[in-house]
C-alpha cells in the first residue's frame, strides 16, 4: 500500500500507536507490528529531511542554531514561500509500506479523527 511522509504530520502515528496498543488477533498484531518497523525507517528519513530544510531556510542565533520565534514556540524562517514549497514537496513523497490493508473488528473502538489519520492503512 502507497502512504505519503504527510502521515508524519497529519495525526497518522499517534492514531497508529493506539492501534499497537489494542489485544488484537496475532495475524493483526503480526501485520501492525511489520508496518510500524517500515514506518519507523520512513519517519527517520523524513525528520533528517526536515531538519535539512529548517536548516537551510532558518534564521540562526548566536550559535548558529536555528533561531526561536519571540513566543519559543517555533522557528523563524527567513525564506517561507521557498521553504513551504520544499516542505509540500516533502510530505508529498509517497512511500510503499508491504503489507495488507487492517481488517479491524466492529468492536475496536477508534475515534472520527483516528480513523480518517488510519484510513491508508485500514480495509474499511
Amino acid at each position: 500500500m502507497k502512504l505519503t511522509n504527510l502521515c508524519f504530520v497529519n495525526g497518522f502515528t499517534p492514531a497508529f500507536m493506539k492501534l499497537t496498543k489494542l489485544d488484537l488477533p496475532v495475524s493483526t498484531s503480526f501485520r501492525l507490528k511489520s508496518i510500524l518497523w517500515q514506518l519507523k525507517v520512513q519517519e527517520t528519513l523524513f525528520n533528517e529531511s526536515r531538519q535539512e530544510l529548517i536548516n537551510k531556510y532558518s534564521e540562526k542565533d548566536e550559535n548558529w542554531k536555528p533561531a526561536l520565534t519571540e513566543d519559543w514556540k517555533g522557528i523563524k524562517i527567513e525564506k517561507i514561500e521557498e521553504f513551504n514549497k520544499e516542505f509540500n514537496d516533502l510530505v508529498s513523497i509517497e512511500f510503499e509500506v508491504i503489507s495488507e490493508k487492517i481488517k479491524l473488528n466492529d468492536d475496536i473502538k477508534l475515534s472520527v479523527a483516528d480513523i480518517e489519520a488510519l484510513e491508508p492503512i485500514l480495509d474499511l
